[in-house]
């Protein structure tokens, strides 16, 4: 496939790679890196895919001269797949410099599941940032509960202590929603990553008390954090759609051996063999309990 760009095979041949990164197929992907000027999305998801740091100064080249959001994204997926310490400094580089949202709240994502050198003092500052969206502030609350750094711990501190200093109580004017309640649902997780004291009490409260989709939110969140709670075993007996995805996707990130019986007596209940029969696209949920299911099938 390498060999015969012109007869279309090439691109079939880097999704392949793509989604098999094998050892084997680094050399000839990689080569491939200095034959073009610009930007190729498939190729970066093929050398994203194998992880090689050798992949890094062609990806830093694109992404100097890239202008498309869907591109740049692209090339921070790829560089957060890339161990070392240049991918880490372009991508801190990249998220203090960024002026999109969407892709801002992308950079905070990748700096949640990829602790980044530098990256707390600019994740606090977003969190504290009025003129934000609040969308992008969120993600950088979040990722904050990762970062043991003194600079993200005040931050939170201070949020916890008066969050309606840095969020409005009024709903916004699209979203209907309350940003001061979504904010001190945020704030509550990112201290249970973090690990402040009473901060699991905080969270099973507002999950208790609140909507389902701030029980959605919690359970996503343990899922990421693959943190086995006993809010999980209470979600999976719940009648709501998305709650019951949140908690299906929490067992199988943290306790998939534990919950494997329980997943699987869930799947023959009326209700939920009834929605995996229909055909509907019901948010992955056939995947998700296929994803828990093996995971559980492994340990």
């Amino acid at each position: 496939g390498f060999d015969k760009p012109a007869d279309g095979v090439l691109g079939v041949a880097l999704q392949a790679v793509a989604a098999h990164p094998l050892p084997g197929l680094a050399p000839p992907t990689l080569a491939m890196l200095k034959d073009f000027r610009d930007a190729q999305p498939m190729l970066i998801d093929a050398v994203g895919a194998l992880a090689d740091p050798a992949a890094t100064p062609a990806l830093l080249r694109w992404l100097a001269g890239e202008r498309n959001v869907a591109v740049r994204l692209k090339l921070a997926l790829a560089l957060e797949k890339i161990p070392g310490d240049a991918s880490g400094r372009a991508l801190v580089k990249l998220l203090s410099e960024e002026a999109e949202p969407l892709l801002g709240e992308h950079l905070c994502r990748i700096a949640s599941r990829r602790e980044l050198p530098g990256a707390a003092a600019l994740l606090a500052a977003l969190a504290e940032d009025v003129t934000a969206p609040m969308a992008l502030r969120g993600q950088a609350v979040w990722a904050l509960g990762r970062y043991p750094d003194s600079i993200a711990h005040q931050c939170l501190a201070r949020l916890r202590r008066v969050p309606e200093k840095y969020f409005a109580a009024a709903p916004g004017p699209t979203t209907g929603s309350e940003p001061l309640e979504q904010a001190r649902l945020l704030i509550a997780l990112a201290s249970l990553r973090s690990g402040v004291p009473d901060a699991e009490k905080e969270v099973a409260r507002r999950f208790t008390t609140g909507t389902p989709a701030d029980q959605l939110m919690c359970l996503l969140s343990l899922a990421e954090l693959k943190l086995e709670h006993p809010l999980i075993a209470e979600a999976l007996r719940t009648g709501e759609f998305a709650v019951l995805l949140g908690a299906v996707k929490a067992a199988g990130a943290a306790a998939p051996a534990k919950y494997a019986p329980r997943l699987r007596a869930l799947q023959e209940a009326p209700f939920v063999a009834a929605l995996l029969a229909s055909g509907l696209d019901t948010w992955g949920l056939p995947a998700t309990f296929a994803t828990a299911l093996g995971e559980g099938g492994r340990k």
